[in-house]
């Protein structure tokens, strides 16, 4: 206990003089909440508590310090452990009004709550002075730290025996998701300007030829070639020169190199089986 006490103690001195290195950094507090909530269970339980957690479906994006956190997220629930009435339950909540994001943790203490909030967050102090437990009267005084550390809140309520500790952060916005590149769009050829279909020897097969077996070719340029009426190897295998080009520019092929390996490859695919 007096090696706990020791380290804990200089935790708390640490956290009180801001003489910690925060990594900040885009976090999920409802999935941090879902875990530790998860890893005390059976914690709670022994003690003869119910928990019950209450957590929105969607992510709650704050801004934190991910060990830091837990640690507060620690204490709260140790805190619990150790004060809570048995055969009463532990709320944990989390939620988003908007512009913050509120995590709170409520229980019925099973000791006289004979302190104000403001004593309860001191070093040493645990709520009552009959308690007899193994803590050691720091971990509230932690929490509100490394709280505020991280650019949050923290806040205790007391009513009755009703004990409330509430951390508040800055809502960050949704992640956006990358945006999909676009396929390019076919050039728009007018009328005096199209080539008739003898241009193109070669008819597309009926359900086509696989044109990423081409060495080269991905998911994307063989969309690309089959929105251009290319979906075969011997249509690829028939092109002129004059065809190659425009196909450069149509897709805006920049690699030449690549481009006549795989055409190569698709006139070798094609002298291999007979066309349909």
């Amino acid at each position: 206990r007096l090696k706990k006490l020791t380290e804990d103690l200089v935790e708390a001195s640490k956290a009180s003089s801001g003489a910690i290195q925060m990594d900040l950094e885009r976090l999920d507090l409802a999935e941090m909440v879902r875990q530790a909530a998860g890893e005390y269970t059976a914690r709670l339980e022994a003690a003869g508590l119910t928990p019950v957690v209450n957590l929105p479906g969607a992510p709650l994006p704050v801004r934190a310090d991910s060990r830091y956190l837990w640690r507060v997220l620690d204490n709260l629930l140790s805190n619990a452990v150790k004060y809570a009435m048995p055969g009463t339950r532990v709320y944990v909540d989390a939620v988003s009004n908007g512009a913050e994001t509120v995590l709170s943790v409520k229980n019925v203490s099973a000791a006289p709550l004979n302190l104000s909030p403001e004593e309860l967050t001191e070093r040493f102090v645990r709520g009552d002075a009959s308690r007899s437990t193994e803590g050691s009267g720091l971990g509230l005084s932690i929490a509100r730290s490394l709280t505020g550390l991280m650019g949050g809140r923290f806040a205790i309520a007391v009513d009755g025996d009703l004990f409330k500790a509430t951390l508040s952060f800055l809502s960050l916005p949704p992640e956006t998701p990358p945006a999909v590149p676009a396929v390019p769009a076919e050039p728009v050829v007018s009328a005096a300007e199209d080539k008739p279909a003898a241009a193109h020897p070669a008819a597309p097969a009926a359900d086509g030829d696989d044109l990423t077996r081409l060495v080269g070719v991905g998911p994307k340029l063989a969309q690309a070639l089959v929105e251009h009426g290319v979906n075969s190897f011997a249509q690829i295998a028939a092109w002129t020169d004059e065809e190659l080009a425009e196909i450069d520019l149509a897709l805006d092929l920049k690699g030449r190199a690549a481009r006549d390996a795989w055409v190569a490859q698709a006139k070798q695919l094609a002298g291999d089986a007979p066309l349909a």
